[in-house]
This record gives structure tokens, sequence and C-alpha cells, in this order.
């Protein structure tokens, strides 16, 4: 389970310093921490990447969903503020030889693209299997991220 904010959607996802939004899973609160219970958030822009054609698939989804890239530095996808994920990440590749990681995961927070319109501000991913957050090209700036 993941949730995907595809191009051209938005996120508002805005908490406070007193009650900040928690994504997180729905098992037993006396279970955790257990990581990998739920996938994350996938965000994807349209802001400029490294890449030849400018855009690309974002890892952590099957093959021929996630596109993000384009010609927009100032795209907003929206805001996440006083913003919360918890026990996420998932490795959802062919094994390897590396069974700890395929190289195809989703992360706690995935910014794909993501442009300088968008607002991440006070943001934390704990207890996250893989990288907290991950960002894939984009202009974004993000301040106050807790991994």
């Amino acid at each position: 389970t993941v949730l995907v904010i595809e191009q051209g959607a938005k996120i508002h996802a805005v908490g406070s310093v007193k009650f900040p939004i928690t994504m997180t899973n729905v098992i037993n609160p006396n279970a955790n921490p257990v990581r990998q219970t739920w996938g994350g958030l996938i965000i994807l822009g349209k802001a400029p990447i490294a890449k030849t054609g400018g855009n690309n698939t974002v890892e952590g989804l099957e093959t021929g969903l996630g596109i993000y890239g384009g010609t927009d530095p100032n795209d907003n996808s929206g805001e996440l503020k006083y913003f919360r994920v918890w026990y996420g990440g998932a490795d959802i590749g062919e094994p390897t030889s590396d069974p700890q990681n395929s190289g195809n995961e989703i992360n706690g927070i995935t910014l794909a693209g993501v442009g300088a319109g968008t607002v991440i501000e006070h943001c934390e991913v704990a207890w996250n299997y893989d990288d907290g957050f991950e960002f894939f090209g984009g202009t974004v700036n993000a301040r106050w991220l807790s991994s």
C-alpha cells in the first residue's frame, strides 16, 4: 500500500506543532515498531530532472507507472507541513544477491521531479525501511526534515 500523488495532482496535508498529521499503519499499536507495514508517500512532479528527455519512472512502482519530471521548475504538487510518515517503506524488487536491498524500494517520502511551488516543511519519517526521504531531481526547497 502506497499513496501516490501523480503529476498534476496536489496534496494538502498541513498539521501543526501540537497536532501533526501522521500517516502510519493500521496494526495494533502494541505491536509497533514494525517497519514495512505499508509503503509510504510518493509525489510525482513536473519539474526538471537530470535525464535526457526530461522525464523518468520512479522506483518503487510497477513498470510504466510513476512518471515524473518535465519543464516547469515552479511546478506545485501541494504542501506538507508538520507531517509524519511512520513504519513505512517496502522493498518490492526482484530478489538479488543482497536480500536486504533489491534496488527497487518505496521510501518513507519520495519526491520525484517536485517543483519549487511545492512546500515541504517540518516533516519526519520514522521507523522506516530504506530511505526516509529520497529526491529524484526537481527544484523543491524542503526544510526542517527529520529521518
